[in-house]
């Protein structure tokens, strides 16, 4: 039989990630967008922790065979944003948009950095967006700008 996670915590963490997902999906109609990410970056019991980062990391690369992570990019990126912040990283959250035909439509994204390096996709994928803004693990925003985007209800 084939061994699906390197370790027996990854599937732990593949819960977490869809918990979160499963509630980011909930909440993301009824919240603006800075609101979300404050949740995510609230006040938890950091445990500082390499290993649990580096996991992380490898999960975020390439999940085991049949599973996947969770989620749109707004889910997925808001899990790892969540878990990375328990493990001790500092990561950001940026959010992006692009012209997918000009003049018609706009394809927005979301990701996570960490160490300046996109987290589970290539720095290409992520290069045709043009950056409105990031947040930081305390869930500041680096611009105003992302307001607008989700006004508050």
């Amino acid at each position: 039989m084939r061994q699906r996670f390197q370790h027996a915590g990854d599937l732990l963490v593949v819960a977490r990630l869809w918990a979160i997902a499963a509630t980011v999906r909930a909440l993301k109609y009824a919240m603006p967008l800075p609101r979300l990410v404050a949740l995510a970056a609230a006040p938890i019991a950091i445990r500082r922790s390499q290993p649990r980062v580096n996991r992380l990391l490898r999960l975020a690369r390439s999940t085991p065979p049949g599973t996947r992570l969770p989620g749109n990019c707004l889910e997925r990126s808001l899990g790892l944003f969540r878990l990375l912040i328990a493990a001790g990283a500092e990561p950001r959250l940026a959010i992006g948009m692009k012209a997918t035909r000009p003049g018609r439509m706009i394809d927005g994204h979301v990701w996570v950095v960490l160490d300046d390096v996109p987290v589970g996709e290539s720095a290409d994928a992520v290069a045709s967006f043009e950056r409105l803004t990031d947040f930081d693990a305390q869930g500041r925003s680096a611009s105003s700008g992302v307001r607008g985007l989700y006004p508050a209800r």
